[in-house]
This record gives structure tokens, C-alpha cells and sequence, in this order.
């Protein structure tokens, strides 16, 4: 795969990444609990947040072993925006209750707080990943990184597919996925969303 154009690579990154949340979308939407109106919409933009994690944490772990440990945070602010830009124009017409969105208790019951509002009500999905989209981010950053010193066959991306499964399905999980294995905590659909994120990095790896 040729490097990111200078020049473009703002553009590049996002048209990676969004290409990533629609291939996770088409391994993972047949899954049974995943056939409400617009649920691929919302697999993508989570398998986006995934992608983006991994792209911040290589270029720390990349620096880092470079000798020079900082990134360019203007760079990931833009792509960060781009994203943004992304979820809200295809999201305008994709509206769904936010317990589809949000399978997790916790998760539902603290975005539903904010906005004095019911599980049941409907939402546009960017507004929901504007708010998810900070913690799902640092947490997607821990797994990332947690699979760049893991010996797995599947790392890095082994831990982010098994976050991104068990958020989609609502499966509570520990704040570390090191040493834990999918099907012990439930996670049976976990294989559908690696082989697209591991693409990813392979993808991002060789063209940064």
C-alpha cells in the first residue's frame, strides 16, 4: 500500500478509517441483535471510533521508539473533525432509541440523564457518538495499546475487536482485556470485528 500523501493525509486517514467502520458494518450486521432500523449506521461509526484509536496509538508507540515521544496533535484534531463532519451528515436521517445504540446500562442510563430523556426515545446517532466518543476513544487507546506487548497471533487489534463486539452487544467488561478470553465474558461475535480491524492496522502500519 503506497504512503499518505503530505499533502492529503488528513483525507487519507479518515477515507481509511471510514472505509474500516463500513467493513466492520458488513461483517458484523448480520449478527441477530443488530436488525433494528439503521443498525449498520451505527456499527459503522463505532467500528470508526476503533479505527481511530489504533491510528493515535501507533503514531505514540511509533514516535516513541523513534526517540521522539509526542504526535502531532493538530493532525489528529483534524482528523477527529473530519469524523465529526462524517457522522453528522450521514446521521441526520438515521434516528434510533438510544437503548439500540446503547445496549450497555450504564452507558444508556448516563447519556439519558444528560438530556432528561428515556431509553426509548430517538436520537440522532451523532449525537450520541458526540458524546460516547471521548470515552470510547481513551478506552479503545488502553486495548490498542494493550495488544501492541501482547503475544496473541491477532495483536494489536485483538483486544479493540473485543471491546468493539462486547460495546455492540451491551457486554460489560473489565477496564482491561489482558489476560481475559472472548468467550469467558460472552462475547461470541468478537471474531467479526477483527479481521477487519487487524486490515486496518496492517493498512495504516504500512503507509505511515
Amino acid at each position: 500500500m503506497p504512503k499518505f500523501s503530505e499533502n492529503n493525509k488528513v483525507q487519507e486517514v479518515v477515507s481509511l478509517i471510514i472505509d474500516t467502520g463500513i467493513e466492520v458494518s458488513s461483517w458484523y450486521q448480520l449478527v441477530p441483535t443488530m436488525q433494528w432500523q439503521h443498525a449498520s449506521r451505527w456499527i459503522t461509526i463505532c467500528g470508526t471510533m476503533s479505527a481511530f484509536s489504533c491510528a493515535v496509538v501507533y503514531e505514540i508507540y511509533k514516535s516513541g521508539r523513534d526517540g521522539n515521544p509526542s504526535i502531532n496533535r493538530d493532525f489528529f484534531k483534524a482528523v477527529e473533525d473530519s469524523l465529526f463532519r462524517a457522522y453528522e451528515q450521514d446521521s441526520k436521517l438515521c434516528m434510533a432509541p438510544v437503548r439500540s445504540c446503547l445496549p450497555m446500562a450504564a452507558e444508556c442510563q448516563e447519556f439519558c440523564s444528560k438530556f432528561g430523556i428515556t431509553e426509548d426515545t430517538r436520537v440522532t446517532m451523532s449525537m450520541i457518538s458526540g458524546i460516547i466518543f471521548p470515552h470510547r476513544i481513551r478506552q479503545g487507546q488502553r486495548d490498542w495499546a494493550a495488544g501492541f506487548t501482547s503475544n496473541s497471533v491477532h495483536a494489536p487489534a485483538e483486544f479493540a475487536a473485543m471491546r468493539l463486539a462486547a460495546d455492540l452487544a451491551g457486554i460489560v467488561t473489565p477496564a482491561s482485556l489482558v489476560g481475559q478470553m472472548a468467550r469467558d465474558l460472552g462475547i461470541m461475535y468478537y471474531g467479526s470485528t477483527l479481521p477487519p480491524l487487524t486490515d486496518f492496522f496492517s493498512k495504516y502500519q504500512a503507509s505511515s
